[in-house]
């Protein structure tokens, strides 16, 4: 593989770890670390920027889908199959109702 897809990769990774650290720092309710001010030690080193735009993520993780397993007897699980019957709208239909909220089906975001 070239150096030059490697590194486009590794540059996205360091991006997604940095950008899920901080999500959780926020989410745990614990501050984030101040940049560090460092300079390359060698002469072939460098440095790079990593940017974490935390209004995206922030948006991103919290209208990420997830799966729940759900435990239901067989007879209904089968009736539910031959009528079609979308498991994951009707689920969510049925929490929004539950917590009196006006239900909007989401569409599943490619990818999660």
């Amino acid at each position: 593989m070239p150096k030059k897809i490697i590194m486009r990769e590794a540059f996205k990774n360091a991006k997604e770890a940095l950008e899920l650290y901080m999500y959780t720092l926020e989410d745990e309710g614990m501050e984030i670390p101040v940049p560090s001010n460092i300079k390359p030690q060698k002469e072939n080193e460098s440095v790079v920027l990593i940017e974490a735009y935390m209004p995206t993520v922030r948006m991103d993780m919290e209208t990420r889908s997830v799966n729940r397993t759900v435990t239901l007897p067989e007879w209904l699980d089968k009736r539910a199959k031959e009528k079609g019957i979308n498991f994951s709208q009707t689920l969510q239909a049925a929490l929004y109702q539950q917590m009196n909220l006006p239900f909007t089906p989401q569409k599943r975001k490619s990818g999660n």
